[in-house]
């Protein structure tokens, strides 16, 4: 919901197991460059990000290898993805939130068992 929400996560990020292995640096500059070097398929989830689109966007990876879910009641923040990328919604259950989530992260496949 801010930059030292956005921060503190990014530095948790550096405390998992893929990240350890190479000694990620705790900062969040040497978790998006970590992440911005991964071969792999990735999401990073802004939840609530109602601020203004610069605070988000500092933070974004610079590579495409994944995915990238920003949730905002800020309309400007379409400015990081465009219209087409961008949907507006009302409101959702959690199966539909579950189940837009998993197709958005090409994920629906790959999960056998309920959530």
């Amino acid at each position: 919901t801010n930059e030292d929400t956005i921060s503190a996560c990014l530095t948790g990020i550096s405390s998992i197991p893929d990240a350890k292995k190479v000694d990620v640096d705790g900062t969040p500059e040497a978790v998006l460059y970590w992440i911005a070097s991964l071969s792999k398929k990735w999401l990073l989830i802004f939840d609530n990000a109602d601020g203004e689109p610069n605070m988000v966007k500092k933070y974004l990876p610079s590579n495409n290898t994944g995915d990238i879910l920003i949730t905002s009641r800020n309309p400007n923040m379409r400015s990081l993805t465009g219209n087409k990328s961008s949907i507006e919604l009302d409101g959702m259950n959690v199966e539909d939130s579950i189940a837009l989530l998993l197709k958005g992260s090409n994920l629906e496949e790959e999960i056998t068992e309920p959530i």
